[in-house]
C-alpha cells in the first residue's frame, strides 16, 4: 500500500508542476503476461473530467500481483485485460478525523454521539452488510462520515444519509462533491418514514445508531419491512444480545420476539469502547437483520407487540396469570395452541407468540 501511495504522491507532484489541481486519481492496470504488470494513472480535475498523466509505467518491481489484487479489490485474469480501480476518491479527502476537525465537529452528548475514526472498522461493517454495487443504502447519523465513506467506496447506486446535526452538513456537502451518489437529508430520522424517501429499490440500512434512539428506530423500521432488503446496525452490545437471544435466556424479551418474527438475525461482531471517541462505558455490537419472506401483516405485528408487552411486564409470572389482561379465558386459548399455561414469558418461542396473536385476532372477530 505504501508503494502505491508513493506512486500517487509522484503523480500529485507532477500535477502541481503542471498547474493542474486534482480532486481524484485513478489507476488503470494492465497485465502484460510474462512481461509483468503495467499501469497508467489518470487524474480528475475539479469538474470530474479525467486526463491521462502517466502511461504504461512498469510496476513489476514495485508491487507484486497479490498485493495489487488486494489493493484493487478485484481478481485479475492474466492476459490483455485492463482493470480500472473505481475512482480513488478517498485519496482526495483528508482522513476522517482531519475532516471532522476541519469542520469543527466534536461529539455532542445530548445527541448521543460517539464517533468512529477507524477506517478499517467502517470497512468491516460494510463488508458485514453484504452491500452490493448498485444497491440503495441508507445511513442515519453519519456524523464525521467515516462509515459514509466506506459505504460509498462499495459503489452503491445511491446512499441516503439522514443527519439532524447542523454542523455535519457542510462536511457531508464536501464529500458529495466527490461522491455524487450521496444524497443528504437534513432531518430528524425519527420523523422520516422510509416510503417518503421515494426510491425504486429496497433499502439496505447501514448505521452506527445513536444509543438514545437506536431501539426506537429499529422497531419503527421493522414495521416498514416491505421496503427493506437488510439492516446492519451498530448498537449497544446488550441491545444486540437481546435481539439475537434464545428463549429461556436472561436476555430474551420483547425485542427478541419481534425482531425474530420479522427477520433472520445474526450477530456479526463486538466492538470495543476504544473504537469510539469519546469512549463509551459499554461495548457495542454489529447485528444484521434480513426480513423473512413471510412476515406478519401490520395488525398482527401490533397484536404481537401488545401481547409481549403484557407478558414480559411480569416475566416471572406464569403466563396464565400475566396474560389474563388479554382474555379471561386465556388458559383455554393456550391449551388449544398446545402451550402450557405454567410457562413464563421467557419460555415461549417467537412462533408461540405469533400463534397466540393469530388466535387472539380470530377470537376478536
Amino acid at each position: 500500500m505504501a508503494l502505491t501511495d508513493r506512486a500517487i504522491d509522484e503523480v500529485r507532484n507532477l500535477l502541481k508542476k503542471r498547474g493542474k489541481p486534482s480532486v481524484g486519481i485513478r489507476i488503470g492496470v494492465k497485465s502484460g503476461g510474462c512481461s509483468g504488470l503495467k499501469y497508467f494513472v489518470e487524474y480528475a480535475d475539479e469538474k470530474g473530467k479525467y486526463d491521462e498523466v502517466v502511461q504504461e509505467q512498469d510496476i513489476t518491481i514495485l508491487i507484486d500481483p497479490k498485493a495489487l489484487m488486494y489493493l484493487l479489490g478485484t481478481q485479475m485474469d492474466y492476459g490483455n485485460v485492463v482493470v480500472e480501480v473505481p475512482l480513488m476518491y478517498k485519496e482526495a479527502l483528508p482522513s476522517i478525523a482531519k475532516l471532522a476537525s476541519k469542520h469543527g465537529i466534536a461529539p455532542l452528548k445530548k445527541l448521543g454521539q460517539n464517533f468512529i475514526f477507524d477506517e478499517s472498522l467502517c470497512d468491516k461493517i460494510v463488508r458485514a452488510s453484504g452491500l452490493k454495487k448498485g444497491d440503495i443504502a441508507l445511513e442515519v447519523g453519519p456524523g464525521p462520515a467515516g462509515l459514509t465513506r466506506s459505504i460509498l467506496n462499495a459503489s452503491p447506486k445511491e446512499l441516503i444519509v439522514i443527519e439532524m446535526d447542523d454542523r455535519c452538513i457542510p462536511l457531508l456537502d464536501e464529500i458529495k462533491t466527490i461522491y455524487p451518489a450521496l444524497t443528504i437529508k437534513h432531518a430528524d430520522a425519527l420523523k422520516i418514514k422510509l416510503q417518503d424517501l421515494s426510491i425504486d429499490k429496497k433499502i439496505n440500512i447501514i448505521s452506527n445508531l445513536p444509543y438514545n434512539i437506536g431501539s426506537v428506530l429499529l422497531i419503527a423500521w421493522l414495521h416498514q419491512f416491505q421496503i427493506l432488503n437488510s439492516m446492519t446496525l451498530m448498537l449497544q452490545k446488550e441491545v444486540v444480545d437481546r435481539i439475537v437471544a434464545k428463549p429461556g435466556t436472561k436476555a430474551y424479551g420483547r425485542l427478541s420476539v419481534i425482531c425474530q418474527i420479522v427477520c433472520n438475525v445474526e450477530k456479526c461482531f463486538d466492538v470495543s469502547p476504544k473504537a469510539f471517541y469519546p469512549e463509551p462505558k459499554i461495548w457495542s455490537s454489529v447485528v444484521r437483520l434480513e426480513p423473512k419472506k413471510n412476515v406478519p401483516n401490520q395488525n398482527l405485528l401490533l397484536k404481537i407487540e401488545k401481547i409481549t408487552n403484557i407478558a414480559f411486564s411480569g416475566r416471572r409470572k406464569m403466563i396464565k396469570s400475566s396474560l389474563k389482561l388479554l382474555s379471561p379465558d386465556i388458559s383455554s386459548i393456550l391449551k388449544k395452541l398446545s402451550i402450557a399455561d405454567t410457562l413464563r414469558a421467557e419460555n415461549l418461542s417467537p412462533q408461540d407468540y405469533l400463534a397466540l396473536a393469530e388466535e387472539m385476532i380470530i377470537l376478536e372477530f
